[in-house]
């Protein structure tokens, strides 16, 4: 099931499954159509991604001296995009121009802890605003991280560019080895799958549309993604994230929800 919210000449179509972001049009534009991609599911297509967005190195990690193991394992012995990319969260409240959608984890073996999230989509004329509230209800620490996986139509020429000052080095695993220095990024073609700080936007330009990608709150790491041309037309994923990969193997402490405590995730996509 899926639901639109619409605004003027803007327009956003939401998934209960996975929270997915599957369509969206600003001022007119087309900047994200989930018909693009051969099979959306297979890349997570808008999807949220929580508790931990991106890879986890052997499903496994430690709190508390106890070793968890949530996820499937993917070919190369990771768990991918956490655990609600395939779950239907529930629909909380509906408007013209937003939806909220939510999901209480705790039922899982590898991950057992009572962090309730609630995603919510606000849609203006020239903006898309989507933020998450990530609650720890139970009596412990809970580890929790999240992203977005959203794909944008990305009819070539494109620019991809950004500020950024540090790009995250990757084994064959696809896990951070080392972090390096850079002067910004201007990606124009061929194969990007890799993570970037330092810069709080980044700007996709076409021959059809520009669009930035705005971090707010508790948002500091940016992914970017082309999938091949066998997954359907020439798109980009532009991942928000609150961690790096692998973040509960390597510094799970800087992810941790005390009990009662919330934060808020957030980030925009407008036009220019």
């Amino acid at each position: 099931m899926s639901r639109a919210t619409e605004s003027g000449t803007s327009m956003a179509l939401i998934s209960k499954t996975g929270a997915a972001l599957e369509a969206l049009s600003l001022g007119g534009k087309q900047l994200i159509d989930h018909n693009a991609a051969n099979n959306p599911g297979e890349i997570f297509f808008g999807s949220i991604l929580a508790p931990w967005p991106n890879r986890l190195a052997g499903a496994t990690y430690e709190l508390g001296g106890k070793e968890f193991v949530a996820g499937k394992l993917d070919a190369d012995s990771n768990a991918n995009h956490g655990l609600v990319f395939d779950r239907d969260f529930e629909l909380i409240t509906a408007g013209e121009t937003e939806i909220t959608l939510g999901h209480q984890f705790g039922g899982d073996a590898g991950y057992p802890f009572s962090v309730r999230i609630e995603i919510r989509f606000e849609l203006g004329d020239t903006y898309l605003r989507v933020s998450a509230e990530a609650t720890n209800t139970g009596a412990s620490p809970a580890p929790f991280a999240i992203g977005a996986h959203p794909y944008f139509l990305a009819p070539e020429p494109f620019e991809l560019s950004g500020d950024f000052t540090t790009v995250i080095d990757t084994d064959s695993r696809m896990l951070p080895k080392a972090s390096r220095s850079i002067h910004g990024l201007s990606f124009t073609g061929g194969e990007i799958d890799a993570c970037y700080l330092g810069s709080k936007e980044a700007t996709l330009k076409t021959s059809t549309h520009e669009l930035v990608v705005e971090l707010e709150e508790n948002l500091n790491h940016m992914m970017f993604y082309r999938p091949g041309k066998d997954q359907g037309d020439s798109m980009l994923a532009i991942e928000p994230m609150s961690a790096p990969a692998n973040a509960f193997a390597s510094e799970i402490e800087k992810h941790l929800l005390e009990p009662s405590e919330a934060r808020t995730y957030s980030f925009r996509i407008r036009t220019r």
